[in-house]
């Protein structure tokens, strides 16, 4: 019997240092999150960063920040063909036209991105000192493609309409969106005095000023439209606030 309890006085004894040396264990330290980059940031939207589409795959190391900020060979000809029927029908003394992802400042917190803004030139004045984004809204915004993660969104239309909406309050009297997938061009018009909170975003329209091709393509080669015929082209500089 005196066996017995030595032993189970042992085992206990054991088991008692055995715990007491797990609490001197230190704790193994909390994981922190490693900061997203800024060079990941799209835009920013009331104080909310929004992120380049495809930037988790940066972060998970499946590819580089130069692979997914870039825009495709499509995204590119799209952008190049709008620019190319724009110099040949907006006159140049009259109208500036802004490339290579132009910023527009809207507001503290909140400035976005474009991929072609036009503007006229007697509202600007630009200088050697004009190092920052657009302060002041164009006639026309042109997209081409969701380029964002729409995270801090409800879904990618979402944030469609939403920033839409923040170019046409800005002032921006018509935003274009040419959207690849889908094939389909989107215009908003800032539509005054009709209460909605967000001018023209339940207002989709076509651009009549912009070739009958455009609104119904399937390939790129269906984007090499003609030039207006004099009749169109004055409708289409008129369209522009010309």
């Amino acid at each position: 019997m005196r066996f017995i309890n030595r032993h189970i006085s042992t085992v206990t004894n054991q088991h008692m240092s055995i715990m007491e040396a797990v609490k001197t264990i230190p704790a193994a330290p909390a994981t922190e999150e490693k900061p997203i980059p800024k060079a990941l940031i799209y835009e920013e939207m009331d104080g909310k960063p929004i992120y380049y589409k495809g930037y988790q795959k940066v972060l998970s190391g499946e590819v580089t920040i130069e692979s997914i900020i870039g825009s495709s060979e499509l995204q590119t000809y799209i952008v190049s063909t709008v620019l190319r029927f724009l110099y040949r029908n907006l006159p140049a003394d009259q109208f500036f036209i802004g490339t290579n992802e132009p910023g527009l400042h809207l507001s503290l917190s909140s400035n976005l991105s474009n991929d072609i803004l036009i503007y006229r030139k007697a509202d600007l004045s630009i200088s050697r000192s004009s190092i920052y984004y657009f302060s002041k809204p164009p006639l026309v915004a042109i997209e081409v493609d969701v380029k964002a993660t729409p995270e801090n969104f409800a879904s990618e239309l979402d944030y469609f309409n939403q920033k839409t909406g923040k170019l046409l309050e800005f002032g921006v009297q018509k935003v274009l969106w040419i959207t690849t997938a889908s094939r389909r061009i989107t215009v908003a018009t800032n539509i005054p005095n009709t209460g909605n909170p967000l001018p023209g975003i339940t207002r989709w329209k076509s651009l009549k000023a912009i070739p009958s091709c455009w609104t119904n393509w399937s390939k790129p080669a269906d984007l090499r439209c003609k030039s207006p015929a004099p009749t169109e082209k004055g409708a289409f500089t008129s369209s522009f606030g010309g």
